[in-house]
């Protein structure tokens, strides 16, 4: 087995994520781009590139997509992929290097593709969108999931560790012990109030907070999504927020994750809200929210959604905190092949990422 840590630039922020799976092929020993000095001359640049989609290509044969279209979505994602870190990489290294002509890149091309489908919702926002993903919509019925009859069933026994978590835990609670930590991103810039407990990291093994306090819930977990491949990569936590508090707009940036909130303790006075923004403009009047659109938390029920979308939260209880378990799942319209591809293509990138700050 192996597991990896992969490190993604989204708007500033950094998207950590793990993947457990069969050893590592020599493919992912290529090196994407070589360290940058600032001697670098510029024919690297298209050494780069040119290794970068003789990765792209490994990646595509050693998973063998069913269906042609999965090839052309995972090989367009790529493109938009490496443009986005390129120019990254181009600004910074034009800046330091005002000096240096810029670099002459633009003669490697990726294959050609057929069009594949690129429009974001009007109020998605996303850097590196997935292509195909579409008609995209901000929230969805759990019930629609097939992994949903089989954990609602046992969310009974998640609510009830959680209430026995917080009788035995309560003046660790109110003082923030137990390792609760501070979510700090630069997609959502006040995030006062809000705290998180992690029982499963980004590889789906539990914490010690987890293995100690929440045995039946990783458990759960680890039966349901893990063995079905829906759980992403992304830890699994206990999300607080304090009253009268909650978070301004903004998006989580990845098209290809949906997040789920199952309810754990709901405040009884004050709404507990999840919203969408609305985003209407002369240009988009027709195809964009009217209106705000907003669903509420609820004790022991789930909410599905696309937080690609811009949305806020806020806790309006005068007195009580806010608890959910929040965990991602992979979109459903990804075959087994593009997740793999993604988390290949990320790791791939960001080993390269690693390399040039040495």
């Amino acid at each position: 087995m192996r597991s990896f840590t992969t490190y993604v630039p989204f708007a500033g922020t950094i998207f950590c994520v793990h993947l457990i799976h069969v050893c590592r092929t020599a493919s992912l020993a290529i090196e994407i781009w070589p360290q940058r000095r600032r001697t670098m001359n510029e024919g690297s640049a298209n050494g780069n590139k040119l290794r970068y989609w003789k990765f792209v290509q490994s990646t595509i044969d050693f998973s063998a997509p069913s269906t042609e279209l999965e090839r052309i979505r995972l090989s367009k994602f790529a493109e938009l992929l490496w443009n986005f870190n390129d120019s990254l990489h181009r600004l910074n290294y034009d800046l330091e290097n005002s000096n240096l002509s810029a670099r002459e890149d633009e003669n490697v091309c990726p294959p050609h593709q057929p069009e594949v489908e690129l429009q974001l919702a009007p109020t998605q926002k996303c850097d590196i969108p997935y292509p195909g993903l579409s008609p995209a919509k901000p929230f969805y019925d759990p019930r629609g999931f097939p992994w949903w009859q089989s954990f609602i069933e046992q969310s009974h026994i998640i609510v009830g560790e959680f209430d026995l978590f917080r009788s035995d835990n309560s003046e660790e609670l109110s003082k923030g012990d137990l390792s609760w930590g501070t979510s700090q991103t630069e997609l959502c810039n006040n995030t006062n109030g809000f705290s998180k407990l992690t029982l499963l990291d980004e590889r789906g093994a539990a914490t010690p907070v987890g293995r100690l306090h929440f045995p039946q819930t990783v458990a759960i977990l680890q039966k349901v999504f893990l063995q079905g491949n829906y759980l992403a990569p992304r830890p699994v936590n206990i999300n607080c927020q304090e009253p009268n508090t909650g978070l301004a707009p903004h998006s989580d940036n990845m098209n290809f994750l949906f997040t789920c909130h199952l309810g754990l303790l709901i405040p009884e006075k004050g709404k507990c809200i999840f919203r969408m923004v609305s985003g209407v403009t002369p240009e988009n009047k027709e195809d964009a929210l009217s209106t705000p659109c907003e669903v509420q938390w609820r004790r022991g029920q789930m909410i599905v959604a696309d937080t690609s979308f811009i949305h806020s939260t806020r806790n309006e209880s005068p007195t009580e905190s806010r608890y959910v378990l929040s965990f991602s799942i992979w979109h459903p319209m990804l075959a087994e092949f593009e997740r793999e591809g993604i988390m290949r293509l990320h790791e791939a990138i960001n080993e390269a990422h690693r390399k040039t700050e040495h």
